[in-house]
């Protein structure tokens, strides 16, 4: 399957976390159309009513009103969110946080880099494994990855056979 333009949401109620990470999706180059809402009703609603589902859906965990951890629970447990990859991207870096994610169902685990070349390269990689699995077929529900720290390298993807 040939994939255009990858179709990104962005959950974060921070708006300089919001500017730094469309500037930073802006320059790696990459064919996309990003859609960023402010908190987790906001994401569902617009998940149920958009026409064209995203490919991948950055979930802050600390939102208002629906936190990050309720919104990916609704989205894995409804049919038509299911085939989005979901990448939790959040400033906790605790591996509860990170186990529940993954037991909630996100596919990728991100805790926020300290600069912008970091998270430039963060973005970098979460597209290039997400193209991966979008063009080739590969099974989503078995695909994870991690990135804590910059000084540890990112668990490796799963799911490949």
């Amino acid at each position: 399957m040939k994939i255009g333009k990858l179709n990104i949401v962005l959950a974060a109620a921070n708006p300089n976390e919001r500017m730094l990470f469309k500037d930073a999706f802006n320059d790696v180059r990459v064919a996309h159309t990003l859609t960023i809402v402010t908190c987790g009703e906001d994401l569902i609603s617009h998940l149920k009513q958009t026409k064209n589902l995203p490919h991948l859906v950055f979930l802050d965990l600390n939102l208002p009103d629906k936190s990050g951890m309720d919104c990916l629970k609704i989205i894995r447990n409804n049919k038509m969110f299911r085939d989005m990859a979901v990448a939790v991207y959040t400033a906790s870096g605790s591996v509860e946080d990170l186990e529940s994610a993954f037991v909630a169902g996100a596919n990728i685990f991100i805790k926020k880099p300290g600069d912008y070349i970091s998270l430039k390269k963060i973005i970098v990689d979460v597209i290039s494994v997400s193209r991966l699995y979008l063009t080739d077929g590969l099974n989503r529900e078995s695909f994870m990855m991690s990135y804590l720290e910059d000084k540890e390298l990112p668990l490796m993807p799963t799911g490949i056979k």
